[in-house]
């Protein structure tokens, strides 16, 4: 009789909490995963925090998450999760009622981009392990991972042409910080550019002389169309790390930036035709936006017509700004477009290559940049 009794007591007790585990198991349940920090450069280490509380009086036996973000992010416990085209992360725990956890995984971006994890896989169990429980719960945190800095010298002879460091011959106003020297005033001359203390000691109106040096404006052009299949992404991304670079140096002399480009944002959709650009700016912020339009560029993605985006951009231009290409892409339409615009404007090409590529450059305007 009394097995009975306890049978009928054991049968009540798992048929009530496999009720109430059916109804209330992910009821003030709540499960968060945040990255420390929303921007990030390619080597930095950051967190990633879990956060889980059990709000009920209810305990969870067994609560297992899942999730998945990129492979590219290096977590430091990489045992605990598999690692194929994605990172899958599996975690179990078990908390009592009212009870709430915290902990946090360590990473290192190892590669730019734009992450996120959208939703979190959960399971759990009754008391008596019988019972499996399953839901999807949305999450919402984002990482944008910046593109890493190359040395700059192969841009040393391009950098110094635009700052002034060498004189040049082009169609741009005279700097008047580059003085070249001393010569009679002429009747087109304005009275801002005489020297008196030289007129006085000539006997004659003398203008100081000024020679063309330097640009304020650079509008950086990114193609990332391939020129080859093989080895096309790692050179897409190095032609990233240029333009990243190239625009940091550039500000870092107070120089306005503009960007444009032919490759999408990840998130666009395959209708959307609009290309990320950003008008001219300097500083730590426009930098930051820059970098952020190429941490999020979708270098899989079919690339829209450089030639019409070229065309649509420094056709309609003032004349006095610069103008940087970086396209390993090149065809005779290409060069035949940086001749005719040399004649004109101040235009330079920066071709990405790998070291072992044979390039023909075809003017001293054109320069090859490495992949190290």
């Amino acid at each position: 009789m009394k097995l009975i009794i306890a049978a009928l007591v054991v049968y009540l007790i798992y048929t009530i909490q496999s009720k109430l585990y059916r109804k209330y198991w992910n009821r003030e349940l709540n499960i968060s995963l945040s990255f420390s920090g929303d921007i990030a450069r390619v080597g930095d280490k950051l967190f990633l925090y879990e956060v889980i509380e059990n709000a009920k009086s209810i305990p969870l036996p067994i609560l297992n998450i899942k999730f998945v973000t990129s492979k590219t992010l290096a977590f430091s416990d990489e045992e605990k999760a598999a690692i194929s085209d994605n990172y899958y992360r599996n975690d179990y725990f078990s908390l009592l009622g009212n009870e709430r956890l915290k902990r946090k995984l360590s990473f290192t971006t190892t590669k730019r981009g734009f992450f996120s994890i959208d939703e979190l896989r959960i399971t759990s169990k009754d008391l008596f392990l019988t019972k499996t429980f399953a839901d999807i719960m949305p999450n919402k945190t984002r990482l944008t991972v910046l593109p890493e800095r190359l040395s700059t010298r192969p841009f040393a002879l391009i950098r110094d042409q635009l700052l002034g460091n060498y004189p040049v011959s082009r169609l741009t106003p005279p700097d008047p910080f580059t003085f070249r020297g001393i010569r009679n005033y002429q009747p087109y001359d304005t009275f801002k550019s005489i020297n008196w203390k030289a007129s006085a000691k000539m006997d004659a109106l003398m203008v100081n002389e000024y020679q063309a040096t330097s640009a304020n404006e650079v509008s950086i052009y990114l193609n990332l169309r391939p020129y080859m299949k093989s080895h096309k992404e790692q050179l897409a991304e190095h032609s990233i790390r240029i333009a990243s670079t190239i625009a940091a140096e550039l500000m870092e002399h107070e120089v306005d930036v503009s960007f444009h480009t032919n490759a999408y944002d990840i998130e666009a959709y395959e209708e959307d035709t609009s290309l990320p650009t950003l008008s001219f700016g300097h500083g730590s912020e426009h930098l930051q936006n820059l970098d952020i339009i190429l941490a999020r560029l979708d270098i899989k993605r079919k690339t829209a017509d450089m030639m019409r985006l070229l065309d649509d951009q420094i056709n309609d231009c003032n004349t006095t700004r610069s103008h940087i290409l970086i396209s390993t892409y090149r065809d005779d339409a290409l060069f035949e477009f940086y001749r005719t615009h040399k004649e004109t404007e101040r235009i330079y090409w920066i071709i990405p290559e790998l070291p072992s590529a044979e390039i023909k450059l075809h003017d001293d305007g054109i320069i090859r940049w490495d992949m190290e």
